[in-house]
């Protein structure tokens, strides 16, 4: 079985909220972790951590839009 990468994507809360910040797409995100979109989306769906930082990460794009 392969070995998760979630401790690494874990490791850099700080930089995926400031790739957020910078307006990056969860794609290129994706791309800068060196993970697949479907080990993306099974971390959005298993670690609630991740799908706040991601929320909370849009909603500062939205009031900066606005």
């Amino acid at each position: 079985m392969a070995k998760s990468k979630w401790p690494m994507v874990k490791e850099r809360f700080a930089e995926i909220e400031i790739w957020l910040r910078d307006g990056l797409a969860e794609w290129q995100i994706i791309k800068n972790l060196g993970i697949g979109k479907t080990t993306w989306e099974a971390y959005k769906k298993k670690y609630p951590e991740l799908k706040e930082l991601l929320k909370k990460g849009r909603q500062n794009q939205i009031y900066e839009v606005a």
